[in-house]
């Protein structure tokens, strides 16, 4: 995760926070981000979602991330265990799927209105 968010050796010496992890987030802010994350002390929030992520170098990720919050009886944070999956190579390949049937569904109607059957 810290390679993913492209935090510097001196950011993960001194510590990182949701903060840090927040900066990185591209807006709009997922609306179910929200409402799993304010739930009441005692319980565990849990969360699936995607967004996106800018890096230093200005490169846009797509994220997958799946979590739990932990939280005390004062509804405090006290911990979060999860996975942030980079799947922006996923989501580029099912674009040019998408394009290429497109392209191809295309071309067999052209061919169909030529070659009336």
């Amino acid at each position: 995760m810290l390679e993913l968010y492209d935090y510097t050796d001196v950011e993960q010496r001194h510590g990182l926070t949701y903060d840090h992890w927040r900066a990185r987030v591209h807006p709009p802010i997922p609306s179910c981000w929200k409402h799993d994350c304010s739930r009441p002390s005692g319980a565990k929030a849990t969360f699936d979602m995607t967004f996106r992520i800018i890096k230093r170098s200005g490169k846009t990720l797509h994220i997958h991330a799946k979590a739990q919050i932990e939280r005390d009886d004062a509804g405090h944070a006290v911990s979060v265990l999860g996975t942030n999956r980079d799947i922006t190579a996923q989501l580029e390949q099912e674009a040019r799927l998408r394009e290429a049937k497109e392209q191809a569904d295309a071309a067999n109607q052209a061919k169909s209105a030529f070659w009336p059957i």
